[in-house]
């Protein structure tokens, strides 16, 4: 089922990169990025294989391919629109949660209210303890991180250049 998916994705995947390989019209390029998602979706649940994995394998391959045949202008164009589209559904995602949690909070009893604010504290302190520790460990010891991995910054700094990369004046 889940390889089944992801051939389908990749075949759906190919035959768009060859159909946007013949097309040079920004807005034309940005409806079928916007489709595409269900253009996999769609024949993969038809056929009985998971549509979710068609999705992720055709955008991989897509995100792969897609700068060697389309055009900077209408990856440009496309970025903005995603940019768009994203901010759309992050708002409605809020505001669906929003409407879903009065009922549920509403709802709850005593004790369960008490036992879900205990998991929230839990949780809460588990991610400010694991950033603290994150911190500490890699502004004291990036030399464990080999030179590849480090900030550039500090790169930069040794070269005489600042975070911007302008020259520092000589003498400081």
């Amino acid at each position: 089922m889940g390889t089944g998916g992801v051939l389908v994705g990749l075949a759906i995947g190919w035959l768009l990169a060859a159909v946007r390989r013949r097309i040079h019209d920004p807005e034309v390029e940005n409806t079928i990025s916007l489709l595409s998602g269900y253009a996999a979706y769609l024949p993969a649940e038809r056929l009985g294989v998971s549509g979710i994995l068609a999705v992720v394998a055709m955008g991989i391959y897509l995100g792969r391919v897609g700068p060697r045949f389309v055009a900077a202008d209408t990856r440009v164009q496309n970025v903005g629109m995603w940019d768009v589209v994203v901010f759309v559904l992050e708002g409605l995602i809020f505001i669906l949660t929003g409407l879903a949690l009065r009922p549920i909070v509403e709802g709850l009893t005593g004790a369960a209210a008490l036992d879900l604010a205990r998991a929230a504290v839990l949780v809460s302190l588990a991610v400010i303890i694991a950033r603290l520790v994150w911190v500490y460990f890699a502004g004291n010891f990036r030399w464990l991180l080999g030179r590849r991995l480090r900030p550039r910054e500090a790169a930069a700094a040794l070269a005489g250049v600042d975070g911007r990369g302008l020259g520092r004046p000589a003498g400081r």
